[in-house]
């Protein structure tokens, strides 16, 4: 009996060995396909930055479709609608495109892939899949920025407009920008969260040098004018956006090439983005949990090496120590603590020696319009900005410590003092060998250093003031999509002589410096109205502060 019961029970009851081993090859579930795969990244895209980014096309579109017809009935020169999309390949397109795949690798890493990094899933059809999503979601972007072109030409009983050049032009900016989000996407994966301030800097760049070198002879062999040069005929105007005169001969060049190029550097960054993957989930042991590698560190408790001077977890400990330390409770030493001072002092240096280099190789002419519709108004924009990332991953026990609103005005503070040390030296800079008060045909050139200085302080709270509030209840890539577009609208108008004449600068303030120095009337208009709009955004992040620490943070 006793043999036969233990014989039983060695047959029924498995061992723990057993309970341990693997099912068999017939019982386990097989690899997800392409199509699974390719659902779950649609589910996950949701409510992302990969669909929010076309609605900031859309938002740069009719801004375009405004400002061609203001310009049409000012005074009968402009040629159409299509020269004033110049912008959107030269410096528009390409960064969204770059911001939308970083924003997609850096969602993946905050989520830790949601699970799915430890699940029996293939990197490649993944990350095939998360390409896939991106191309969709650069398709939506180029039918919405025609879509209202297409729309006002019917209204207007032009009937469907140049249909060819249309979809032309839509397909060189579909493989454009979806080789510029397949790259951001590969940055992402390779760099982490700094590629999402990263990748749309350098697409900018990019495009900028396209721009440049489009008309150029050796273009072929310069690939950052290869999503440029094929939209000039397509858009009947020359790089720097000026019509096309007949007999030019940028009405011949052909599309192809540019698109045949734009689709290999694509291919390139689909090759980076597999590698990407590889890299972080290759490894002798615990290959899918390095896929996230603060997955592994979450097992076992933190040490020494794992406390990190830079990283925001860090940087939140400082803020909240300072508030919790008895004998030092002042709020704004305490914020002044956990704010990126080194990222700050880097691109004070950046941009005052890019203010020399311009002044020795140049003159006043072009340092001053450069220091008014970008060095001063990007200052202000990322200081605004990055004060309120510093925060945001303590904000939910800040406001156990303080009010919203005193913290609100201690990151404020901080920033308006870092603006005054980095912009007072940079206004300097640019406005040396320029006279202060000009006559009349000296500022029609220049501009009156005295009357940019006079609203500097105004226009640079409101713009931090913005982007603070922008970045709090919205998110850093909205902020990133309207820095964008402020930037290009005021570069559009207010960099256009004959345009920021018109009532039209009331629509640009990124570059209400540069139209307080062409008339030196504005300024009183303008330092009230920045001074309202700023306070307005102030206001915005003091009464949602405790909502957003009740909300789940991206």
């Amino acid at each position: 009996m006793t043999t036969g019961i233990s014989t039983a029970s060695s047959q029924t009851v498995p061992s723990q060995t057993d309970r341990t081993q693997s099912p068999p090859a017939s019982r386990r579930r097989p690899l997800p396909g392409i199509g699974a795969v390719l659902c779950a990244e649609l589910a996950r895209s949701r409510h992302t930055a990969t669909w929010g980014v076309p609605v900031g096309v859309l938002v740069f579109a009719l801004h375009a479709l405004l400002v061609a017809h203001a310009a049409r009935t000012a005074d009968g020169w402009n040629d159409g609608v299509l020269p004033w999309l110049n912008p959107y390949p030269a410096a528009f397109a390409l960064p969204m495109g770059a911001l939308t795949g970083a924003m997609t690798a850096w969602r993946e890493r905050r989520h830790r892939a949601g699970g799915t990094a430890w699940r029996a899933n293939i990197p490649a059809l993944t990350v095939a899949a998360r390409v896939a999503v991106l191309a969709a979601s650069a398709l939506v972007s180029q039918v919405i920025v025609l879509a209202p072109i297409v729309i006002d030409a019917l209204v207007r009983g032009a009937g469907w407009g140049p249909w060819c050049q249309y979809l032309l032009f839509a397909l060189v900016m579909w493989v454009s920008v979806t080789g510029a989000s397949v790259w951001g996407l590969a940055l992402g994966q390779w760099l982490g969260g700094i590629a999402v301030g990263l990748a749309p800097a350098l697409a900018l760049v990019w495009s900028a040098a396209g721009a440049l070198h489009a008309e150029t002879r050796s273009w072929w062999a310069l690939p950052w004018t290869w999503a440029m040069r094929p939209t000039l005929p397509l858009l009947e105007v020359h790089a720097n956006g000026l019509s096309l005169e007949p007999g030019s001969p940028v009405w011949d060049y052909p599309v192809a090439p540019g698109v045949l190029g734009s689709a290999g550097l694509c291919l390139l960054g689909v090759g980076a983005a597999m590698l990407g993957v590889h890299r972080t989930t290759s490894a002798p042991t615990g290959a899918r949990l390095r896929y996230f590698p603060a997955a592994r560190r979450d097992r076992r408790a933190p040490g020494p090496s794992d406390r990190n001077p830079h990283t925001p977890e860090r940087t939140s400990q400082v803020v909240l120590g300072a508030l919790a330390t008895p004998g030092s409770r002042s709020t704004v030493r305490a914020v002044g603590l956990g704010l990126p001072w080194r990222l700050w002092a880097l691109l004070t240096a950046v941009l005052l020696a890019l203010l020399g280099l311009t002044q020795a190789g140049y003159s006043a002419a072009y340092a001053m319009p450069l220091f008014a519709l970008a060095g001063a108004p990007i200052a202000a924009w990322v200081a605004g900005a990055t004060a309120w990332r510093a925060q945001a991953d303590a904000w939910r026990g800040l406001v156990l410590r303080a009010r919203p609103a005193t913290l609100t005005t201690a990151a404020l503070t901080w920033a308006m003092v870092l603006l005054a040390m980095a912009l007072i030296p940079a206004w300097a800079i640019a406005c040396l060998g320029a006279p202060l008060f000009p006559t009349v045909s000296e500022l029609s050139g220049l501009g009156a250093p005295v009357y940019m200085f006079m609203v500097l302080p105004f226009v640079a709270f409101m713009l931090a003031a913005l982007a603070h509030a922008l970045a709090q209840v919205a998110g850093m890539a909205a902020t990133v999509i309207v820095g964008v577009g402020l930037f290009l609208v005021g570069l559009v108008i207010d960099g256009n002589e004959a345009l920021v004449a018109t009532p039209l600068w009331r629509l640009a303030p990124w570059g209400w410096i540069q139209a307080a120095g062409a008339y030196p009337g504005r300024w009183g208009t303008i330092a009230a109205a920045s001074l309202a709009i700023g306070l307005a955004a102030f206001t915005v992040s003091a009464t949602r502060g405790r909502a957003i620490a009740t909300r789940h943070h991206e």
